[in-house]
């Protein structure tokens, strides 16, 4: 077996690969990719969408890095950092889109093509989206470079990031194929949600840790970036950086080009069982408990409270965008907590949240969480099944706001409230019980009525779209609403933060405004009128 494969390695045209067949794949899986979500037509506006949304981040942080252009060791460990970041986010969030549905591709296995060939085709479409995704990042930080140091060190970090970028895909796909093949699907569900949040908390932590420590970027041998630095260009001589990197190296080459080819039409079958197996999932723990009850009366709330559980229990789309998002608002307010920057509002003062380091975090705690809350209302907009959505249609509503209701509350009760209950844990570390109670409560009240007002701003029914990425405006609109929401926040806890009772009446406000506005106005309608039909008379019995 390893010397068929060795000779494969040494030969371009392998007897098992049909290269114009690998072709033919890869443009139809990029004409699946950039088609229109509705007419079907190629849209090369969304590879555009990704070129602006890494290209102008990247500048951003390039406009950051301006003062330290001339120390290219600090640009590349912080463009790095960036890039360790991006590449998780984007193999995470847009894994399905990475991978394609079986659904979606299940025409191109019915190609007759070998196995080696669909996987060649795969590896080189995911190959082509990393590289638009990476160059993209990697070109501002290369200008940066080489305006203080040259074109020789320009083409250096821009070569370094598109490699890291790269090959943090390489190891996130890794690892998620890796759990697909041995786990089974009742343990592969939980897990894999599991190891796909971890890797992005994991990389969100660290790259903020390192950004407010500035003597990490010399002595930091467990962040991934300090391992490029040190291993392939600043070191001087073999150490164990370089051995390390060649090391993952070798294993990716022995994943990607042994293990793997073999096993990628398993692979795609146990992701298509696995959602078949997703399709009739245990209804347990779906319908409202007696307190959901009392707060979701409308029969419309309540099915879409049901049908958003499920989807969060059993939906991939749904479970990759919502789950990550979560833990990505916990991850940067513990980070918060670690650095000391979430302390007590009525001891330090919350009118000092500008101006004193005790509390500077606080602003932009809530800036995450009001992004975060946003993308999770967004997130159960889109389903794979979005061809159903005209049941919605049938039933007797003036718009699908109630549907959203319902929706919004299932998010509330599911997601929002344990991740501010695991806030309030991580605050109590740090002040009284509380004290962190009325601070997590506060974060928890003004994401309830966001999310609740974004709701009600969609007329259509929820899971009615396709579910293909963002849109430019459903990218930046949560951003750009977060941070005005989070200063008018911002103020109101400074009012409401001056005593303990007049923090609770602001909750209790809050909390009474986000009712009124999931009662008002009423969203049903008159009941359908039937047609009259003229009936003949009937005639007399003889």
């Amino acid at each position: 077996m390893l010397r068929r494969y060795l000779h494969t390695a040494a030969t371009l045209d392998h007897p098992m690969i049909d290269w114009n067949q690998v072709r033919a794949l890869v443009g139809a899986q990029l004409r699946l990719d950039l088609r229109h979500p509705k007419t079907g037509a190629l849209r090369t506006s969304r590879a555009l969408l990704t070129v602006v949304s890494y290209g102008l981040s990247s500048f951003i942080l390039a406009l950051s890095l301006r003062p330290h252009a001339a120390d290219i060791e600090t640009v590349l460990f912080v463009g790095l950092s960036f890039a360790c970041v991006l590449a998780a986010f984007a193999v995470v969030g847009t894994y399905d889109e990475l991978m394609g549905r079986p659904a979606d591709h299940a025409w191109a296995l019915t190609l007759p093509a070998s196995e080696a060939t669909h996987y060649v085709a795969r590896l080189v479409n995911i190959g082509l989206l990393v590289a638009v995704m990476s160059v993209s990042t990697a070109l501002p930080l290369a200008w940066l470079a080489g305006t203080a140091n040259g074109i020789g060190e320009a083409l250096a970090v821009g070569g370094l990031v598109v490699g890291t970028m790269v090959g943090v895909t390489l190891v996130v796909l890794a690892v998620i194929w890796g759990l697909t093949l041995g786990l089974s699907h009742r343990v592969l569900k939980p897990v894999l949600t599991a190891v796909r949040a971890g890797l992005v908390g994991a990389l969100v932590l660290g790259y903020q840790w390192v950004g407010t420590q500035p003597q990490l970027t010399s002595d930091a041998p467990w962040w991934p970036p300090r391992w490029v630095i040190d291993g392939l260009w600043l070191s001087d001589g073999i150490g164990g950086a370089t051995l390390g990197l060649a090391a993952l190296g070798l294993g990716l080459a022995v994943c990607f080009g042994f293990v793997f080819p073999d096993r990628y039409f398993a692979l795609l079958q146990r992701m298509a069982d696995g959602e078949q197996a997703q399709s009739d999932p245990s209804a347990s723990g779906l319908a409202p408990n007696r307190l959901e009850r009392l707060l979701v009366r409308a029969p419309e709330s309540r099915a879409a409270f049901g049908f958003t559980v499920a989807a969060l229990r059993s939906d991939a789309l749904v479970r990759g965008r919502v789950w990550p998002a979560a833990l990505l608002a916990f991850v940067f307010a513990a980070f918060g907590w670690w650095t000391g920057g979430l302390g007590d509002l009525f001891v330090h003062g919350a009118e000092n949240v500008l101006t004193d380091p005790s509390v500077q975090m606080h602003l932009s705690v809530l800036v995450v969480l009001l992004f975060s809350a946003q993308t999770l209302v967004q997130s159960v907009q889109f389903s794979a099944h979005e061809r159903a959505a005209w049941v919605f249609d049938t039933l007797p509503m003036r718009s699908g706001r109630g549907l959203q209701i319902g929706a919004q509350s299932a998010l509330l009760f599911r997601v929002l409230v344990p991740l501010h209950l695991a806030l309030w844990v991580v605050l109590s570390l740090a002040m009284p019980l509380g004290h962190a109670a009325l601070h997590a409560g506060f974060w928890l009240a003004l994401c309830a009525l966001v999310t609740r007002a974004q709701a009600l701003f969609y007329g259509q029914p929820p899971f009615s779209r396709r579910s293909d990425r963002f849109s430019m405006a459903e990218r930046f609109v949560p951003l750009l609403v977060a941070v005005p929401a989070s200063l008018l926040g911002l103020l109101l806890q400074t009012v409401a933060f001056a005593s303990v009772p007049s923090a609770v009446l602001m909750l209790i406000g809050i909390g009474l405004l986000h009712s009124a506005l999931g009662r008002a106005p009423s969203l049903r309608r008159a009941a359908p009128t039937l047609p009259e039909w003229n009936a003949p008379p009937v005639p007399a019995e003889v």
